[in-house]
């Protein structure tokens, strides 16, 4: 499986369960919650994003050293990213922040399951 391949179905998983804790509040809660787990899945995916974007810029041993470079730059940049928007996510008056929390951790622990996503031989 090529890295693009995986990269999307990833992104497509983390979206499906955004979706989805979405669609849970909206039922058990209402709108408001609904909205901020929408936010707090966004605040996840969005500087992962950026992060996947400078990690893949370059490939191949030769260019090791800039792969080293932009995986901290990604994920300073993540980092801050993050921090913003939260704070302004946090603006925003009829947040819900246990459901916007909820979220954001739910969806950033897509990132525990990377190792049985990308392992094509599960008996390895």
């Amino acid at each position: 499986m090529s890295t693009l391949t995986w990269l999307k179905q990833f992104l497509v998983i983390q979206l499906a369960l955004t979706l989805g804790i979405s669609c849970g509040f909206w039922i058990w809660k209402g709108i408001e919650a609904s909205l901020s787990t929408l936010m707090g899945g966004m605040i996840a995916i969005i500087p992962g994003l950026f992060f996947i974007r400078l990690f893949f810029k370059y490939q191949g041993a030769q260019q090791a050293k800039k792969i080293v470079t932009h995986f901290y730059l990604g994920e300073g940049l993540k980092l801050f990213l993050s921090l913003l928007l939260f704070t302004l996510a946090f603006q925003w008056s009829k947040l819900c922040p246990v459901p916007l929390l909820f979220a954001f951790i739910a969806t950033n622990g897509v990132y525990w399951l990377i190792p049985w996503l990308s392992n094509e031989n599960p008996e390895r």
